[in-house]
């Protein structure tokens, strides 16, 4: 059965795609869901590793202790329903990459379709609908390379009949579904859908479209086929404001869980807890799941109230202090217990309790995703962090460019050295800033850095250091320098 004909689909999403939300969305009604996009050059340089204390298959980056979970799949439930998303820029190293997890995925798809500079700088995203024979190329390498099925999302293009031709090309390249986000590169998601073009694209074409952009819940899905006749849908934002309602096939039954600000708030705290439940089962990394709960809370205006200040409250790290605040405690310290601890899991499938092996049944440290700024912590913090033996340095990403820069005698002088520009100031809410709410006179800073004759703009911070240690993350991947894992 097709991964794209007539599905309700789980978009990729970064940060919240993984493991836990896919598997609640199936559970909900989703048909298909989507990973989060991956690299390719980070994506090249996993190992495979069976996880039998979770039952899972990881892909993770790092030896022994200091190992980085990048992408978790659970076969048994995810079989026949798993689409990997890579972010790629040319046809050798898509194909390097796919080769790594093509074996234990449904289908491969392509981003073509993300607008943020980190992708459109580096030749992804967007930036490949905008040099066609480009995408097309990696498209036709990937379908040469795989044996499993190929899509590609995109976004709208200034007119229709742009998409059109963009759309013919590609499925003639070999895509075998194509995503459509109903949105052009410059506009955000407070700007309104083109849900008017899509028939025109649907038609063109005889893959599937795959319609993504305000799809709420049945309703939405209901109207956009009727208005498109496309063959599927995609959610993102309607997955994190109300997972449950988001995916329920009954339009009556998803209006009784929005009835009212109190049914529609209850709707949601089932959603988060058993949510949560499922971090707990798979092991999910505490920040990470911090982030989703509070981007579900933010969807539903729910971050200022009693419950979303315990979520986002500095006490709450671990997923156990979560598990603690949704009042499921007991639920975590039952899976813990019934669950083998990373000594006798060593000892069972090695013989001893040593780090060493083949890479199988290895014990994972939790990933550390570099979104919270904790990771971009001016020197002092570091220091005092440095003193708790209960957290891990991070990584100085400022000495980490600097040190690369001095390195290159190929450049000038006055390249080698990191020169960094404070490039915008707004309100923190505006740019989804986690855990401020919108009355919040909180603001968010945003840097650029020179280096090696090239500019690096990156992400919004809390504050100009933060803004700094950003923009110098940013040129550190795009550069490939290697990264210590914290």
């Amino acid at each position: 059965m097709s991964l794209w004909t007539s599905k309700n689909i789980l978009a990729p999403m970064v940060r919240c795609g993984t493991l836990p939300l896919r598997l609640l969305a199936l559970r909900y009604g989703a048909d298909t869901v989507y990973s989060e996009e991956i690299v390719d050059k980070r994506l090249v340089k996993c190992r495979r590793v069976e996880n039998s204390r979770l039952g899972t298959i990881d892909f993770v980056i790092g030896q022994g202790g200091n190992t980085q979970l990048v992408f978790r799949t659970q076969r048994s439930q995810e079989q026949g329903k798993c689409v990997f998303q890579i972010g790629t820029a040319t046809p050798d190293l898509a194909v390097q990459a796919a080769r790594v997890v093509a074996g234990d995925v449904d289908g491969l798809d392509v981003n073509m379709g993300c607008p943020k500079h980190f992708s459109v700088h580096s030749g992804m995203g967007v930036a490949l609908t905008r040099d066609s024979e480009r995408a097309c190329s990696i498209i036709r390498a990937l379908r040469a390379s795989l044996d499993i099925p190929v899509s590609c999302k995109i976004r709208l293009l200034d007119t229709v009949d742009e998409t059109i031709k963009l759309v013919r090309a590609l499925e003639a390249a070999g895509a075998q579904a194509i995503g459509v986000h109903a949105r052009t590169a410059n506009e955000r998601p407070k700007d309104p859908v083109h849900w008017d073009q899509l028939k025109q694209i649907v038609d063109a074409v005889s893959v599937p479209i795959i319609v993504n952009g305000n799809v709420w819940g049945p309703s939405e899905a209901v109207e956009v086929r009727q208005l498109s006749g496309c063959s599927s849908v995609m959610s993102a934002r309607g997955a994190l404001k109300n997972l449950r309602v988001c995916f329920e096939r009954d339009i009556n039954v998803a209006q009784k869980e929005t009835a009212s600000a109190e049914s529609s708030r209850a709707s949601l705290m089932r959603v988060v807890q058993d949510y949560v439940k499922v971090c707990i089962d798979y092991d999910n990394h505490g920040k990470n799941t911090k982030y989703v709960v509070q981007y579900m809370l933010k969807m539903n205006s729910m971050l200022g109230g009693e419950f979303g200040k315990s979520v986002s409250s500095g006490q709450c790290k671990t997923l156990e202090d979560i598990a603690t605040v949704c009042g499921l405690q007991e639920y975590y310290a039952t899976v813990q217990q019934n669950r083998p601890s990373a000594a006798d899991e060593r000892k069972s499938n090695r013989g001893d309790g040593s780090d060493g092996g083949n890479g199988k049944n290895c014990t994972l440290k939790p990933s550390r995703v570099y979104e919270d700024d904790f990771f971009y912590a001016r020197p002092s913090k570091r220091i005092k962090i440095a003193r708790n033996p209960d957290q891990t340095l991070p990584p100085d990403f400022r000495q980490l460019l600097l040190t690369w820069g001095e390195s290159q005698n190929k450049f000038p002088r006055r390249q080698q050295v990191p020169q960094y520009q404070h490039i915008g100031r707004v309100k923190a809410y505006t740019v989804g800033i986690p855990g401020v709410a919108e009355t919040s006179n909180q603001e968010a800073y945003r840097a650029a850095v020179l280096i090696g004759g090239k500019r690096f703009v990156g992400g919004w911070g809390t504050s100009k250091t933060v803004a700094v240690a950003r923009a110098a993350h940013v040129a550190l991947l795009e550069l490939g320098v290697d990264i210590p894992n914290p």
